[in-house]
């Protein structure tokens, strides 16, 4: 069977993480669950920006000097080395035959341009969750994250190129998996990433 890969793509308090268990949960087949956040938590606290480490610069950090109250997730070298074995690991587990629902937060378009580089070869379908910006700073409030984040990290994911739009202003995380759930069954086409090729080939 080809493998499947469900790529949730969103910015901070958008919803995916809560989707993506309710999708593994209600998909009859198998699908591993990865996300970002599982990779910031590979790496040390010495790299990382969430803990103000001193070699943040070369891994992940905070950038809260761009604009007053938006912060943005930055990378060094070896934070760049992270995101691409995150990314080639997808690949690998695709090609041992899994498949996979990958909860990504771009932090720059270079970043999704990798996803197109790994990911294009399989059924690889782009999903994007969105919500209101109210909606979202509402939840970082609730949620105690990072102020700012959700916005920061917005125009990053507001993808041109998509499969599937799923707002989850008003949904409850259960009806949009259900929703993703029911369109796949159509057998759908996977586009947005063969649309993204061309575009960085045009760049």
């Amino acid at each position: 069977m080809q493998p499947t890969i469900l790529l949730l793509v969103g910015t901070s308090s958008a919803g995916k993480s809560t989707l993506a268990k309710h999708l593994q949960d209600g998909l009859s087949e198998h699908y591993l669950l990865i996300g970002l956040d599982d990779i910031f938590r590979m790496v040390s606290s010495r790299w990382g920006g969430g803990f103000g480490g001193p070699l943040s610069l070369q891994g992940f950090r905070y950038d809260r000097e761009t604009v007053p109250h938006v912060q943005v997730i930055r990378y060094g070298p070896v934070g760049r080395c992270v995101l691409d074995g995150m990314q080639r690991a997808v690949a690998a587990f695709a090609q041992a035959g899994n498949h996979l629902i990958v909860d990504e937060m771009l932090l720059d378009e270079q970043v999704l341009a990798g996803w197109v580089k790994y990911l294009k070869r399989f059924q690889t379908y782009l999903i994007k969750v969105t919500a209101t910006l109210e909606a979202l700073e509402q939840r970082e409030q609730q949620r105690a994250n990072p102020p700012g984040l959700a916005r920061g990290h917005l125009q990053a994911n507001d993808v041109r190129y998509f499969d599937l739009l799923i707002d989850t202003t008003d949904r409850h995380p259960a009806a949009c998996a259900r929703a993703i759930i029911d369109w796949l069954t159509t057998m759908p086409q996977p586009g947005a990433l063969r649309q993204y090729e061309e575009y960085f080939h045009l760049l």
